[in-house]
């Protein structure tokens, strides 16, 4: 066996074995089926609420969200409670590719969400999901940019996702997102070749999944087309790596289906914690044209790179002012002075206490702060949906009940129960509930993992988590993983004959974490 074996790293954004498993037995995911059978695999937790940019920036990191900052796809303006999309300038600890390259690992990663603006390192970086455009510097080196939009002229940094919300017949999108992830794939297939000499760790995300199970749950049929293209992906990796090579398949969170939403800031109204100003906004409303007006013009024109400059303008405010958004006029039309708590839209399941001397209007003195914490967690999980009587949360928690710290965790997390997804809007008619009418399928907490090599054991993996991802490929490559990292390799993956010498850390210590989660979320869906 080489001294020198490579890692190569596929992502499946929203994969779920519910959907694998049966297609697999049925022969119509082959490759997932010879993963199964003669690798490791079991269930990858995500982070708790289970979004893509904490998940994904938990893979490439090796930490929680507590550690990397990255809870959400948006990040709050300094002393505002204004919001901004998150950056890579936002991430708090060094990426993998950085790990590497500061041991003189050269590495290659594809469509990488959240990594955007990327920064200099020894190897090859695409951004993906939270790239402006593809006309933005998407690459590093900047030369790569120009390189795959002259192989690959089907190449974009994303789908037109924006579009697909906007848009009451959907599938015009399938098409699309086909060619788009193709044209992943192949450049993928691309800079393996052309580096593999000198690489050892190559990576590709493909977001495909995540995007047809949030549209079209109900059509499997479609769905299976996306899957059988990520097995096709899997195979050529299969017939194209060294015996010894380690070929890792993860995702950062499952799916499910969803039918109902929850309006969480209107419950925090109704309950008092929330107070919502009698404003000039909700006249405004009613005669001006909205902000979702002029974003679905701007996208339908092709002028998306427009749309994030807008989204990362210090104008924005003033901007929503003059033309109110649905998805953010709530923080325009809260009365600050008078509100206890609110749920951010966008964080999946994350409430702030309105804190004294921490919010920019926080009026909650930090004598009151436990007490208000308190009262939201007994009275939020005896929440009834009217219209089939059943409780909708599997937990509402402390942040250090979960993360082991309330450093830098969020006040309380939610989780719901399958079938329902959270919404910060205010509703106009000022209803909890309603029917979710813009996506039939959401995240759950249990995404998929898989290990294929010679130095892997055959056997079921148990309390993998989306952290740990990071400190199977430096083991793997052979550098120490940091003392920093949550992650770490789950025992019996390696067999003894390859296993190195481990970084000087508590195996126990790490499980704390992985523990306290487990006990909130019952294995149900996964008995190997």
């Amino acid at each position: 066996m080489s001294d020198n074996p490579r890692v190569i790293l596929i992502g499946l954004d929203g994969a779920t074995w519910d959907l694998i498993k049966p297609w697999a037995m049925e022969g119509k995911l082959p490759a997932f089926k010879k993963l199964m059978r003669e690798g490791a695999q079991g269930v990858l937790k995500s982070t708790i609420p289970p979004l893509s940019p904490a998940a994904w920036t938990s893979v490439f990191t090796g930490v929680t969200p507590l550690k990397h900052g990255i809870w959400s796809f948006v990040k709050r303006k300094k002393d505002s409670y204004f919001i901004r999309p998150i950056s890579s300038r936002d991430v708090q600890v060094p990426h993998i590719w950085k790990i590497l390259s500061q041991n003189g690992i050269r590495s290659v990663f594809i469509n990488i969400p959240f990594t955007y603006p990327p920064s200099k390192f020894n190897g090859i970086l695409i951004t993906g999901l939270g790239t402006p455009s593809v006309n933005s510097n998407f690459s590093y080196p900047t030369t790569v940019r120009e390189e795959i939009l002259s192989k690959f002229p089907d190449y974009n940094v994303d789908f037109n996702e924006d579009k697909i919300m906007r848009s009451k017949d959907k599938s015009f999108i399938i098409e699309e997102i086909d060619k788009i992830t193709e044209a992943h794939i192949n450049a993928f297939k691309y800079f393996y070749e052309k580096e593999k000499e000198q690489a050892r760790v190559f990576s590709v995300v493909l977001r495909s999944l995540d995007v047809i199970q949030h549209y079209f749950w109900d059509n499997k049929e479609v769905i299976l087309k996306f899957y059988q293209q990520a097995d096709e992906l899997l195979d050529w990796c299969i017939k194209n790596k060294e015996d010894n090579d380690l070929l890792l398949v993860c995702s950062d969170h499952g799916f499910e289906s969803v039918k109902r939403r929850i309006y969480i800031n209107e419950w925090l109204k109704k309950e008092g914690f929330l107070e919502v100003s009698t404003s000039k906004m909700n006249i405004v409303q009613k005669i001006l044209p909205s902000a979702e007006f002029f974003h679905k013009l701007l996208v339908n024109l092709g002028f998306k790179n427009i749309v994030w400059k807008i989204k990362h303008s210090k104008y924005l405010e003033t901007l929503i002012k003059l033309f109110p958004s649905r998805d953010l006029s709530y923080m325009m039309t809260i009365n600050w002075e008078k509100t206890e708590a609110y749920f951010l839209e966008g964080s999946g399941g994350i409430i702030q206490i309105n804190l004294r001397n921490r919010e920019p209007k926080g009026v909650v003195p930090k004598e009151k702060y436990d007490e208000i914490r308190e009262n939201i967690i007994k009275k939020l999980p005896q929440l009834k949906d009217p219209k089939t009587g059943e409780i909708v949360f599997k937990f509402v928690k402390k942040g250090e009940e979960i993360y082991g710290s309330s450093r830098g965790a969020p006040d309380i997390i939610l989780y719901q129960k399958g079938g329902y997804t959270l919404s910060g809007r205010l509703n106009r008619s000022s209803r909890i509930f309603e029917n979710e009418t813009e996506r039939n399928g959401d995240h759950t907490l249990e995404g998929i993992i898989c290990a294929y090599g010679g130095a892997i054991n055959n056997k079921v993996l148990k309390d993998v988590a989306v952290w740990d991802v990071a400190a199977i490929v430096l083991q793997y490559i052979g550098i120490d993983i940091p003392n920093y990292f949550d992650g770490q390799t789950p025992e019996g993956l390696f067999k003894k004959d390859f296993l190195k010498k481990r970084s000087s850390y508590d195996y126990k210590e790490k499980l704390k974490i992985k523990n306290s989660i487990k006990k909130l979320i019952k294995e149900e869906k996964f008995n190997g």
